[in-house]
């Protein structure tokens, strides 16, 4: 999956509302909870995003994320330093 957009935020709404803009994305797409949840964008508290992944894995069989190099270190204490 080419993720377009992580965000490491206590206010996922608000940041979800700003990427969905700029990207020209219907907010109306809803995942688990009544969340937008596309499996593009990671954007929650580290917590939310390691739940987020385990759960598209089980529902989309999603095994490997790209991310561009500056949200590398944004996912390190998920997928470690890649050492």
């Amino acid at each position: 999956m080419l993720v377009q957009h992580v965000a490491i935020t206590n206010d996922r709404a608000s940041e979800l509302e700003r990427v969905l803009e700029r990207l020209e994305v219907d907010g109306d797409t809803n995942g688990s909870h009544g969340q937008i949840d596309p499996p593009y964008l990671l954007v929650a508290t580290i917590d939310q995003i390691a739940t987020q992944i385990e759960e598209q894995r089980e529902k989309y069989g999603i095994r490997s994320y790209t991310v561009r190099a500056p949200a590398m270190k944004l996912l390190a204490p998920i997928v470690g330093d890649g050492k």
